[in-house]
């Protein structure tokens, strides 16, 4: 069985290039202008001969810098997730920083676990789209004062950066956008609201629009499994006898029949100015904690098209 061969190391360059560790350290950091060319030439052609690929981590930790952010998602088979991700990560390449992403499931035990285990990384800073933190976390959090910005929720009691969706606004268009085109009897339907805020305040948003429409009747999410049932049942059509909206983009809302209407979030612009975010905060930003929250545009189709 054939055994890898020991990675070089920077005495491994600095004996094939005849000079000293400190005169490779200059090279790998840039400091050219204190090595002869012939020297340069040298520890080149030695790191060649010998494939030395330099610790990241090593180099960063000497300096007290590791250049790594990390990143706890609730649910990364979230296409919202998805695209937030993509989004940090490209700003994470332009920041020259490295992105260490987790994936709690929506699991409280799992999210505490790698709140623990990227501290051990070392990151400079970390990006959080929280599942539901308990109290000794957000304690150690708050003493170690790791810089941190909370996407889309919100932790109660826990002042911090927040970057997400201006929910109430969103939830509004969506109504009277129902609400104009003739809809007169509205259900808001959603996973259980827990205290997840994103879910309370576009419930809140529905609710005040109703208010100046008495004439329209509306519920709230506790009818969700009958409805759903009832709706199999009647062979409703979305569109001419219903009508439907969703938050998010999805890929197939288009080719969903008629097409579904959505309320589609600036995900990737999210994910960005989070990272953005707290890499200002890394770099001793002393701004006051803020929310920033983007508008979502609303892509029309025929499952909200108006009553005839």
């Amino acid at each position: 069985m054939k055994t890898r061969p020991p990675r070089a190391t920077i005495s491994d360059v600095a004996h094939a290039a005849r000079t000293g560790k400190t005169s490779v350290s200059r090279y790998l950091n840039g400091e050219l202008h204190l090595l002869s060319a012939d020297l340069k030439a040298r520890i080149e052609q030695a790191i060649a001969d010998l494939s030395y690929r330099p610790s990241q981590m090593a180099r960063g930790l000497k300096r007290g810098r590791t250049r790594l952010i990390g990143l706890i998602i609730a649910d990364i088979t979230n296409p919202y997730s998805v695209d937030v991700m993509s989004g940090i990560e490209a700003a994470c390449r332009e920041q020259g920083f490295t992105l260490l992403m987790c994936n709690t499931n929506n699991e409280v035990d799992l999210e505490q676990h790698y709140l623990q285990l990227l501290s051990s990384y070392q990151v400079e800073g970390i990006v959080v789209n929280a599942v539901g933190m308990r109290e000794e976390v957000l304690s150690h959090l708050k003493q170690s004062l790791l810089p941190m910005v909370l996407i889309d929720r919100k932790i109660p009691d826990f002042p911090c950066d927040v970057v997400g969706l201006n929910n109430a606004e969103a939830a509004e268009t969506a109504t009277r956008h129902l609400v104009d085109n003739g809809y007169y009897a509205l259900l808001f339907l959603s996973e259980p609201l827990g205290s997840v805020n994103t879910r309370r305040e576009r419930l809140q948003a529905f609710r005040q629009v109703m208010t100046a429409y008495p004439q329209v009747q509306h519920e709230n999410a506790e009818l969700t499994l009958q409805v759903a049932r009832s709706l199999q049942r009647i062979n409703l059509h979305w569109g001419s006898d219903i009508g439907l909206i969703g938050f998010d983009e999805l890929e197939w809302a288009a080719l969903a029949g008629v097409g579904i209407t959505t309320l589609k979030q600036p995900t990737w612009q999210i994910g960005c100015s989070a990272l953005q975010r707290v890499i200002a905060r890394i770099e001793g930003s002393d701004l006051p904690i803020a929310e920033q929250v983007f508008s979502g545009e609303l892509i029309v189709r025929g499952s909200s098209q108006p009553l005839r």
